[in-house]
């Protein structure tokens, strides 16, 4: 839903007349999208992060236990290092993304402010009111993270480490 709204105002904004009625109406889009996302996070905030954990123990244990019984079983230790890496692949597709939609809504908030500078000053000014309006807009995971763009490469780099950390213990 969110990404259809800011695909919606970012389509608005290259192809609308730009006057103030339009630019009001877009305005009201982009605080609709930032008011979804603020309602994901309220509901699904927790399960980001419970997703995040199983995904997590899921590629450290199957690398592990594939590289650590290769020589005993084979056929356990490709059918684990493939559920390991499979779990890697899957947390990136997920929540690889979920950087883009705080990117994009920034990014809207700045097409717009210069979009208004063509209006009269009253005009401008209340069109800027409502932007400043407009939070933040993070997707978080628990109510202490936020997925950025380094939460990608810093769970492979952690189920790197960690995969070699039980290499080296057991």
């Amino acid at each position: 839903m969110v990404n259809t709204h800011l695909k919606r105002v970012d389509i608005r904004l290259k192809l609308e007349a730009l006057n103030q009625q339009n630019l009001t109406s877009i305005c009201k889009d982009l605080t609709l999208a930032s008011l979804e996302i603020r309602l994901y996070n309220h509901t699904y905030a927790s399960t980001n992060y419970v997703v995040k954990t199983i995904w997590l123990l899921i590629a450290i244990t199957g690398i592990f236990v594939g590289v650590r019984h290769w020589h005993v079983s084979p056929g356990l230790s490709i059918s684990m290092m493939s559920l390991g890496v499979n779990g890697t692949v899957a947390y990136m597709l997920f929540m690889g993304h979920a950087y883009e939609v705080p990117e994009k809504v920034q990014q809207l908030k700045m097409m717009i402010l210069a979009k208004t500078g063509d209006l009269h000053k009253n005009e401008r000014q209340y069109l800027q009111r409502i932007l400043r309006r407009i939070p933040p807009c993070d997707i978080r995971a628990g109510s202490f993270y936020t997925l950025d763009r380094s939460t990608t490469p810093a769970f492979v780099d952690y189920v790197i480490g960690q995969v070699c950390s039980l290499l080296v213990v057991f």
